[in-house]
């Protein structure tokens, strides 16, 4: 089931016909690849087990927009879908604004974001 998961949310990915560009087109492209989420409310974790995000070629940095301003870390998976570690500290992400919630981090890396709240974030953006 974990793996029917990343295999779609990829397969929406690359199918979206986006590409990894570089220079100052990198950043127009990586955050025009972004997809769009609703986290629920009493969810702490976005997306919801079972599934990851999985980082593309397409940004060296996750990055994540939100329609207010909410703390958030990004927890990282091994390739057998356990627990590698989650990031010490939370990003304040602030409204309306993209943020960088984790740099250089390695393509085809599986993640999720984790809230400080579990309050829902409707209509959030991430890319990565």
């Amino acid at each position: 089931m974990r793996k029917i998961a990343i295999a779609v949310m990829t397969s929406a990915l690359v199918a979206s016909g986006l590409v990894a560009a570089t220079s100052a087109g990198a950043a127009t492209t990586c955050l025009g690849g972004a997809v769009t989420f609703t986290k629920p409310d009493g969810e702490y974790y976005q997306p919801s087990s079972p599934t990851f995000y999985k980082t593309t070629s397409r940004c060296a940095d996750i990055n994540l927009r939100l329609n207010t301003g909410k703390s958030v870390k990004v927890c990282f998976y091994k390739s057998d879908y356990t627990l590698n570690y989650c990031q010490s500290n939370y990003t304040q992400v602030p409204w309306d604004n993209w943020t960088v919630v984790a740099s250089d981090v390695n393509d085809g890396t599986l993640f999720r974001f984790r809230y400080l709240s579990d309050l829902s974030s409707t209509n959030a953006k991430a890319a990565f």
